[in-house]
């Protein structure tokens, strides 16, 4: 079993900050919009509107990607309480209910050594209720199996639901806008590696496809620099070349 990480709240927090961002994005492009359209001839005012175009070229990509993080992260979220949060009670109840059987299970054994022993003997009375305690532990620990396997089908199809919302998530991120260079068979293989339960099961999958590996590691380094399971040497050349962004990104914040 496998207890299901996440916080909803941080996720609902997130996806009103997205909601924001592509609101005062949208503020942004109508204010560019309208700046394009200032007249006069002079240098100053001829930049401005050359600005304003420049903002427009990029804003629509900004508000649309706020916008897909935002409706990716709500979904999730609402699948994570949905489904995750009780999974994650399961648990809990499974534990508890394979405790009571393994009590049972052994009350049964017991009950039933203690039959077999009394049928050798010539009490009738004695042998009556060695059976019917027996019988008596055989239906109790019966009834515990089934509530047992109940919890276990439940906790599975919550599971499963999650596991299934959590693909879809990420499948949207990596694919919410059309990546470059970037063949049917690399995006394939990109879903197969991020629905991947173990790091065994990646690099299974990393090692059938050895042709498409040059192909991801210039298209997704960010993505295979930090994937359990991708040897240890592609990890080290992905990570060189996220670097360059990681620099970008640091002298930015320094700035």
């Amino acid at each position: 079993m496998e207890r299901i990480a996440g916080d909803v709240g941080t996720m609902s927090r997130w996806v009103d900050q997205f909601d924001l961002v592509a609101e005062d994005l949208g503020v942004l492009r109508g204010a560019s919009a309208r700046a394009t359209g200032l007249p006069g001839m002079g240098s100053a005012i001829t930049a401005v509107r050359t600005d304003a175009m420049s903002v427009l070229s990029r804003a629509g990509g900004h508000v649309a990607l706020a916008q897909s993080l935002s409706s990716v992260l709500a979904t999730y979220a609402k699948a994570h309480d949905e489904h995750a949060t009780k999974a994650n009670a399961l648990v809990e109840e499974i534990e508890a209910a394979h405790t009571l059987w393994t009590q049972l299970n052994s009350a049964a054994d017991v009950e039933g050594r203690a039959a077999l022993a009394a049928s050798r003997g010539d009490d009738r009375v004695a042998l009556q209720e060695a059976e019917d305690a027996a019988a008596e532990a055989i239906a109790a620990r019966k009834r515990a199996e089934e509530d047992l396997d109940d919890l276990w089908r439940r906790y599975e199809f919550h599971f499963a639901a999650w596991d299934e919302a959590y693909d879809t998530a990420v499948r949207a991120l990596v694919h919410g806008e059309e990546t470059p260079g970037m063949t049917r068979e690399s995006s394939a293989l990109i879903d197969h590696l991020l629905s991947a339960d173990t790091p065994a099961e990646v690099l299974a999958l990393w090692s059938t496809h050895p042709e498409l590996h040059e192909e991801l590691l210039g298209v997704h380094p960010e993505i295979l620099g930090g994937l359990d399971g991708i040897p240890a040497s592609v990890r080290v050349r992905a990570n060189q070349l996220n670097a360059a962004e990681w620099i970008r990104q640091a002298q930015a914040e320094l700035g």
